[in-house]
Parts: C-alpha cells; sequence; structure tokens
C-alpha cells in the first residue's frame, strides 16, 4: 500500500478522537478496534499516527510494568482531558492482553 493511504487512516483515526474528545463523547475504558489485513498494514498505520500525532505535539507514552516480562510500552493520542492508548496488535500480542489487561491497568 501506498504512504499515503496509511497517512489518510491517521488521519481519521486522530481526528475521530480529537473530536469526539472536544464533543466529550469519549467514555473512560471504551475500547475501539480497528481491523486490517496483515501485520505490515497494522504497523503502517500505527507508524503513521505516532508520527502525525507527533508532528501536532500530541503524543503521549503509555508504560505498564510486567511482572515477569519486559514492560510494555506504546504511545498514547493526547486529548483536551485524556489521552487514548493506542495499542497495536503486533509482535505475537494477543487480543487478551490487549482487551483485559491493558484496559484494566489503564482505568486504575
Amino acid at each position: 500500500m501506498l504512504k499515503e493511504f496509511y497517512d489518510f487512516i491517521a488521519k481519521k483515526i486522530n481526528s475521530y478522537f480529537q473530536t469526539a474528545s472536544s464533543e466529550e463523547t469519549l467514555l473512560r475504558g471504551e475500547t475501539f478496534c480497528l481491523k486490517l489485513d496483515t501485520e505490515e498494514m497494522v504497523v503502517n498505520v500505527a507508524d503513521a499516527l505516532k508520527e502525525l500525532v507527533q508532528t501536532e505535539g500530541n503524543l503521549g507514552e503509555f508504560v505498564l510494568p510486567c511482572v515477569n516480562a519486559e514492560d510494555y510500552k506504546t504511545f498514547t493520542i493526547k486529548l483536551m482531558n485524556d489521552e487514548v492508548i493506542i495499542a497495536p496488535q503486533i509482535n505475537g500480542m494477543t487480543s487478551d492482553f490487549l482487551c483485559a489487561t491493558l484496559r484494566n491497568a489503564a482505568n486504575e
């Protein structure tokens, strides 16, 4: 796919969250999922999104200490009153970790 495709998707994601935040329609603990065909597409969309929010000055970081493993680190999109954790399912990441462990830790 072309970089323009990934940039387009990244802009749509960022715009959605920035608008929802300003309209106060985001709920704490909500989970959003974007299904893509390949891990390569996931990586490219995540990279494009990270680059976009960094350029706009809205890049944050989320670190989840893990007991028996290396800490989980990812980036966030800073919003008006909160942040959205971006957790691409890559490098063997399981949906159990994303849907339960990460969400629970983020809500504490």
